[in-house]
């Protein structure tokens, strides 16, 4: 089952959401991002705040990417590259240049009715 909730853009505006409730979105981050390491993401507002909390707790999908995002980016040779949303700056990409990892990255799409998807 789907329920409907509203996230609070920057500008006061409301975003409506469709979602799925689902026990854990992912993994605890691994990493904390050193925003002083990046000079072009001085002075940035991010979307998310750096706290102790390294938890996912809402995960907007693809869906809904462009409605929230305005296509100006702050990127770099290495680092993350930084997108501006109805939310803040959003972060995405390494952290460093290493072209090695031990990290696996993977998607998943997963498709049915949405009452199947359903967990408690």
């Amino acid at each position: 089952m789907s329920f409907k909730f509203f996230l609070e853009t920057r500008d006061n505006e409301l975003f409506e959401v469709t979602a799925l409730k689902i026990p854990t979105i992912c993994s605890p981050l691994p990493n904390k991002i050193n925003v002083t390491d990046f000079p072009r993401l001085d002075g940035l507002e991010f979307a998310d705040q750096f706290d102790d909390n390294n938890s996912i707790e809402v995960l907007i999908g693809s869906d809904n990417y462009w409605d929230i995002v305005s296509g100006e980016t702050a990127k770099g040779k290495n680092g993350p590259t930084a997108v501006s949303s109805k939310f803040g700056w959003l972060l995405s990409g390494p952290l460093n240049d290493q072209t090695a990892s031990n990290t696996v990255i993977t998607n998943v799409i997963v498709t049915g009715e949405n009452d199947q998807m359903m967990f408690n």
